[in-house]
């Protein structure tokens, strides 16, 4: 019993390190395509998605290396994340302070992902419309345990806020109908207001 364990353990490892590399080799050949591409738009639509798959590929790296392989280190994960943003953008510390509080979670795969990908969403959002034109201020990512094994993250900036005039909950943009959908997955309730700056709060049960 204890060799057919391992065994397939191993062969989940295994599983996990085969989905990453797909996922690699996908993310570079969309990397590869949008540099082709001479429509600016459709150059960021594509750079958009390649960030979102190397996403999911960060998740299946992190459980191969990890002695679980079902859950993930949350607070390591979201650092890695935000850290990989904010280089992937050319911004320093210099320009935004990066400031994260963050609770011990131990997350299960099923929800490290779409709760890795609305992060990415908010911080790629923080990124193009709250520091524009090499604008400073301070960007921050809250990770709480509530009790009932309740989970609160929140993202804030301290940038310009949300257009008065935007309606987020009926928004066509990709990203935000993307943050709702996931939210949804997560059966979570989630809020978007502004307070000096943009602030997301979601909290869902793990």
């Amino acid at each position: 019993l204890k060799s057919s364990l391992q065994e397939k353990e191993v062969l989940l490892q295994e599983v996990h390190h085969r989905v990453k590399n797909n996922m690699q080799i996908i993310s570079s050949m969309l990397r590869l395509q949008f540099r082709n591409i001479h429509d600016e738009q459709l150059a960021t639509l594509m750079r958009d998605l390649q960030q979102r798959i190397q996403i999911m590929s960060m998740v299946h790296e992190k459980l191969y290396h990890s002695t679980s392989l079902s859950h993930i280190d949350l607070p390591d994960f979201i650092s890695h994340l935000s850290e990989e943003l904010l280089s992937s953008f050319g911004i320093t510390s210099d320009q935004v302070l990066l400031n994260l509080d963050l609770d011990p979670v131990s997350l299960n795969v099923n929800y490290t992902i779409p709760c890795g990908l609305i992060i990415n969403e908010l911080i790629t959002n923080s990124l193009k419309y709250a520091f524009t034109e090499g604008r400073k201020g301070r960007l921050s990512i809250k990770l709480k345990i509530l009790a009932g094994k309740r989970i609160f993250l929140t993202v804030d900036d301290d940038g310009p806020g949300l257009p008065p005039d935007l309606n987020w909950q009926n928004s066509h943009s990709t990203g935000m109908r993307l943050i709702h959908i996931l939210s949804q997955q997560l059966k979570g309730e989630y809020s978007l207001k502004n307070n000096n700056g943009t602030c997301f709060e979601l909290i869902f049960q793990e």
